[in-house]
């Protein structure tokens, strides 16, 4: 048996060798992504060994293409691969970034290149050489370890959203893995792991805030498990708390938007720097918290406006993600997010430690979807000096509504009137 390795982030199979201009920019893709990589030729793109079929070149015609037509010179190692000599094995390496052929620039996109110009290149580079989180590196896991149910579920959802097409529609676990690039000789890699692992230890807190400044928690709770799971759970207590505690009506909660910010987070993180995300629900606001780095030199709007590339971080779990309908390969979700925002939402990023924040704001008039009660509160909280006509404006009830209400507040103990008629003001109790 030959030992072929899976084609992953740097390695590269090519059956023809006679044209350079086809596997070259391969090469430079993969020194400006990796610093280092390997070439098989004689070797279909799924990795079967067919060698080569016609007149082999010399080892020193191959030398010449990669000394002559990439910029800075790499020197590659040339050797048959052991047990099969019509397969040619060509390990390169290289640490003066950027590499060009023929004054072009080029970055892997997992097994598909990309042609930048110099500056956006540069960016992605830095950003590529913080980025150590590598989802296709093989684990000790075998599929023992997946919930097999989850993976026959994505296989059935990539079929019927036509965007998977097997040679059977039987589904068997191993091959599914394997046509997927998430397993190799028995063994899930990490991306496999945190996306179907039966015991996997991603972490999600979400807390329940009763108002926007969230001085009062209303619930704290703690979830461990893979995306697919946590990403249905986010939406599935997001809703709920939205349209059943906070009784939004179901035509003004944005379920889309919630989505979009959810499946982001997970496609986006690092799960190197960690494996805790976090929601904040409260009234009018919703904020979602993911570990990674945003790319240096690069803001938010470059994404929206369309002024830079779209970069995906995780390749094979934006791709699975894909096949549940959850997210769109290539796609940029900042741009749909303020497609979603336009004349209803606002939202703002921010870059922590290690983190990235992002808030939307859900409603433009934070009472208009509270109960009268709720929303009286919440308005007195913040302005404890106002009055009930003022109060009555902004809810839109009359003066008589508004102080009828505060007395229920009071007798429920909910709230307390301190200091005269003219001169007093309100206090929410806790």
């Amino acid at each position: 048996m030959l030992n072929i390795p899976n084609n992953t982030r740097n390695i590269i199979f090519m059956e023809d060798l006679n044209k350079p201009e086809e596997y070259l920019p391969f090469v430079v893709a993969t020194l400006n992504s990796y610093s280092k990589g390997t070439l098989y030729f004689g070797v279909t793109k799924k990795g079967d060994c067919v060698g080569i079929s016609h007149k082999q070149p010399s080892f020193s015609t191959i030398f010449k293409a990669f000394e002559e037509e990439i910029s800075p010179k790499v020197f590659p190692l040339i050797t048959t691969l052991e047990g099969n000599r019509n397969v040619i094995k060509v390990e390169f390496e290289g640490n003066h970034k950027p590499y060009t052929h023929k004054g072009k620039y080029y970055l892997k996109d997992y097994q598909d290149i990309r042609t930048l110009d110099y500056s956006s290149l540069m960016k992605e580079i830095r950003f590529i050489d913080k980025c150590i989180f590598y989802e296709e590196e093989t684990t000790s896991f075998s599929y023992r370890k997946l919930d097999d149910s989850l993976v026959k579920e994505t296989f059935n959802n990539a079929i019927s959203n036509k965007l998977y097409r097997p040679k059977s529609s039987s589904f068997t676990l191993r091959s599914t893995l394997e046509n997927w690039g998430l397993s190799n000789r028995g063994y899930v890699n990490r991306a496999a792991y945190l996306l179907f692992g039966k015991n996997a230890q991603i972490s999600l807190t979400i807390n329940v805030y009763k108002d926007d400044k969230r001085t009062q928690i209303a619930s704290s709770n703690l979830y461990k498990g893979n995306i697919l799971s946590l990403i249905k759970l986010a939406n599935e207590t997001t809703k709920k708390v939205y349209l059943s505690t906070m009784k939004v009506k179901t035509k003004n909660y944005n379920a889309n938007l919630i989505n979009e910010l959810i499946v982001n987070a997970f496609l986006h993180a690092n799960y190197n720097m960690s494996m805790d995300f976090t929601i904040l629900i409260s009234p009018y606001k919703f904020t979602i918290i993911n570990p990674g780095e945003f790319p240096k030199d690069y803001v938010p709007e470059d994404f929206m406006h369309a002024r830079a590339h779209t970069i995906i971080n995780n390749k094979i779990i934006s791709k699975i993600l894909h096949y549940n309908g959850l997210a769109h390969l290539n796609g940029n979700g900042y741009k749909t997010l303020q497609d979603f925002s336009k004349g209803n939402q606002s939202y703002i990023f921010k870059q922590n430690k290690n983190s990235f924040e992002f808030t939307v704001f859900l409603f433009q008039n934070k009472y208009k979807y509270l109960t009268t009660e709720k929303a009286i509160i919440s308005i007195i909280s913040e302005k404890p000096f106002i009055k009930a006509d003022e109060i009555g404006l902004i809810i839109g009830k009359t003066r008589r509504t508004v102080q009828t209400v505060l007395k229920e507040l009071k007798e429920k103990n909910l709230i307390v009137r301190k200091g005269s008629k003219k001169t007093g003001f309100w206090v929410v109790k806790n």
